[in-house]
């Protein structure tokens, strides 16, 4: 039986979910992680160039996902449970890959619902199907991490949403495009959660800055308080060496 005394929060794999806008650095931070092993790549996004930029000669497994090939993701999902041979699973990203579910379950009904334009209109079976799913996969990247020592990492795109509430009208971001349940119950399965923004350095430059807090209204949290900085800066710099500098001391 485990005992938590002989538990080394430090040599364990991570699980983090980096949240950011387009342009501040996800990518090239996740692509980062190719150091700590063999390293596949879920992509949704279809953004892989300025990993391959950064890091041209990096051992890098991926495939891009649609609704055309979404059951060839579902069928890696699954068999990832099994045999893992990766030491980094990157998802990219939750925001995406959203929208790319309900898409799936629409391409497949048989009588597809439209609104005047002709568009296809999504309803409570697609939003349902989208929660089930997601339940799934974060489940089987919580066994994935445990059983098989993999480090998991989800990226995800802040969406602004409005909201009108007793009349008064509330700004928020989200994670998806489509129902509430994912956002909420995405964030609870990452011990890690880093918001990367782009900030000015000078009067012309720029620097990138990952937060462990919240920070603009974007989430943040780390299991490391006290090791881990509140932020840091990764500007031209690796992101898996700058968080083991932290780690590893």
């Amino acid at each position: 039986m485990p005992n938590l005394k002989d538990l080394d929060i430090k040599t364990e794999p991570l699980k983090i979910l980096l949240v950011g806008e387009n342009g501040t650095g996800k990518s090239v931070a996740l692509g980062s992680f190719y150091k700590a092993g063999k390293l596949r790549i879920a992509d949704f996004d279809g953004r892989l160039k300025p990993i391959k930029t950064f890091y041209p000669e990096a051992d890098i497994d991926y495939d891009t996902f649609g609704a055309d090939n979404y059951r060839q993701f579902l069928d890696e999902i699954e068999s990832l449970q099994d045999k893992c041979p990766f030491k980094t699973w990157v998802l990219d990203s939750v925001t995406t890959s959203s929208a790319c579910c309900v898409n799936f379950q629409l391409a497949m009904k048989d009588k597809l619902k439209t609104t005047k334009g002709g568009l296809p209109a999504t309803s409570w079976d697609e939003i349902n199907g989208e929660t089930v799913l997601f339940t799934k996969m974060l489940e089987v990247m919580k066994i994935v991490h445990r059983k098989h020592k993999v480090n998991i990492i989800w990226t995800a795109h802040p969406i602004p949403k409005t909201e009108i509430i007793a009349g008064e009208t509330n700004r928020t971001t989200t994670l998806v495009a489509y129902g509430n349940k994912v956002p909420a119950l995405v964030p609870g399965y990452f011990d890690e959660i880093y918001n990367l923004q782009k900030e000015k350095a000078g009067l012309t430059g720029y620097k990138h800055v990952v937060y462990t807090v919240p920070k603009n209204g974007l989430p943040g949290k780390t299991a490391f308080p006290g090791i881990l900085p509140d932020s840091f800066d990764i500007t031209n710099k690796n992101f898996y060496d700058v968080l083991m500098s932290y780690l590893q001391k």
